[in-house]
């Protein structure tokens, strides 16, 4: 076999001819690996829509889910232990997001948890509900955003997983949530993005729609709604 020093394949075909591309750390370099920051979120479609400007993208920097969840049952017999599965626990979801300097995302949160679910306190609404804004004292009312709308209790959220070119890799989840314990404003002296973490329960999710291949334009379009995030 005639090497090419000039090729960028060498180092491969060196691997090959010696053989270690069948074993050891070589196979390493042969796996396009995944990236922490190839990914996206967005929030679909749900009455309490996204404050502008972010009706059209949702600026989170770091997302965390389990994709399964099992516990196992454990027993002895004689002088031995044993273990076999025995049924699953409840997921949970984290989210740590940017926000505007106007705080809307915030806002948009608060009212999800003091409207949508506690009713200004005056019930908790059920998992389903999707009855009009309603204030005991002055009845039918709106939100931080001026919108007079039906409660959303639980909304629907996407997170997809993306190859370098910000294809789909085909691994796309789509979580019913309700937020779960509390959101802190955060100050500081210090002059950084603000950002915010909110903690969700997962209480189902939907099979994910059938993919579809998107053109170089749409691709280019949706560059920076996926990559906010990472690079803000």
């Amino acid at each position: 076999m005639a090497f090419d020093p000039t090729n960028l394949n060498f180092q491969k075909q060196l691997s090959s001819l010696i053989g270690f591309d069948n074993y050891g750390v070589d196979q390493l370099r042969s796996v396009e690996w995944g990236r922490k920051y190839l990914w996206a979120v967005k929030f679909l479609d749900t009455t309490a829509t996204l404050p502008d400007p972010f009706k059209e993208f949702f600026p989170a920097s770091d997302v965390e889910f389990p994709v399964g969840s099992l516990d196992s049952f454990s027993f002895d017999l004689a002088q031995s232990s044993y273990k076999i599965p025995q049924r699953s626990q409840i997921r949970q979801m984290s989210i740590t997001f940017f926000d505007n300097v106007d705080g809307a995302l915030l806002k948009w949160f608060k009212d999800w948890i003091q409207i949508d679910i506690l009713n200004f306190g005056q019930y908790v609404s059920c998992i389903n509900d999707e009855h009009f804004i309603f204030e005991e004292q002055g009845g039918r009312t709106t939100d931080s955003f001026n919108e007079e709308r039906r409660v959303s209790p639980v909304r629907t959220i996407q997170v997809e997983q993306l190859k370098p070119d910000l294809e789909p890799t085909g691994l796309t989840y789509i979580l019913k949530v309700y937020p779960e314990g509390e959101i802190n404003f955060v100050g500081s002296s210090a002059s950084e993005a603000t950002t915010y973490t909110v903690n969700f329960v997962i209480v189902g999710e939907n099979k994910p729609p059938a993919s579809s291949k998107k053109s170089n334009t749409e691709k280019l379009s949706n560059l920076g709604v996926k990559t906010l995030g990472r690079f803000l």
